[in-house]
């Protein structure tokens, strides 16, 4: 059996004739374990590849210690993917964040730099302003810091008219 920690779960028994190769696989197979016969130089294998059917076949020959740690391994394997799953979307969203920010801080830096700024509402000054001190901050965030707050869709919809602006603009 391989290592349960490895990437892929593998258990194989050589066998040193087809016939015999064949008939275990056979057995196990009325199991429903989806054994499969291989050659390898001069012996063959008879494998597993699916964790629960290595697990049955482990718990049939009274090998409880494996199939105790077959199952942890796959339950860490579980809880480790899951946390890279919620890491990588964490990291995507605050990507997107960023870069979004990014470019409405360059969206009312040339709005500042050709001098039209002082002419949008002060609604959007205010927000742009917050944008410009906090480049960082999600537009929940945003929303907090005007006074009084505004909720998030707010923010967006001021940023949009922003954007808008610019796009008319330039």
């Amino acid at each position: 059996v391989t290592d349960p920690q490895k990437k892929t779960y593998h258990l194989e028994i050589v066998a040193h004739n087809e016939e015999f190769a064949d008939n275990l696989a056979y057995l196990m197979n009325l199991l429903h374990l989806k054994a499969k016969v291989s050659q390898r130089k001069h012996t063959f294998l008879v494998y597993l590849k699916e964790s629960e059917a290595i697990a049955r076949l482990l718990s049939l020959i009274k090998a409880y210690t494996g199939v105790l740690k077959l199952e942890e391994a796959k339950v860490i394997k579980g809880i480790r993917a899951g946390v890279n799953r919620q890491v990588n979307c964490e990291t995507a969203n605050i990507e997107k964040i960023l870069s979004a920010a990014w470019e409405q801080v360059k969206q009312i830096k040339y709005l500042k730099e050709q001098g039209l700024f002082s002419n949008l509402p002060e609604h959007l000054q205010e927000t742009a302003e917050l944008r410009l001190t906090y480049p960082e901050a999600s537009l929940k965030e945003l929303g907090q810091y005007h006074l009084p707050p505004i909720s998030k869709s707010a923010v967006n919809h001021r940023l949009r008219l922003i954007r808008n602006l610019n796009e008319k603009f330039s």
